[in-house]
């Protein structure tokens, strides 16, 4: 599924941070910031992806160990 920085605003519903998991059972924090909303996915193979939504509809991925 494709996210947007709108459709993830909607998702938000007025809260700065939720708590949710993904198609695959991993935890995402998805968090609201001055001028994006920011993915933060807790994969299985121990890495975090991060996924930056910006409103001018921009989209940045990076991964942490």
């Amino acid at each position: 599924m494709g996210y947007s920085y709108e459709s993830l605003s909607k998702m938000l519903d007025g809260e700065e941070w939720i708590l949710s998991k993904n198609e695959y059972g991993e935890d995402v924090n998805i968090s609201r910031h001055d001028g994006y909303v920011l993915t933060m996915t807790f994969q299985f193979d121990g890495w975090i992806r991060k996924n930056y939504y910006y409103d001018d509809g921009v989209v940045e991925e990076s991964f942490k160990c």
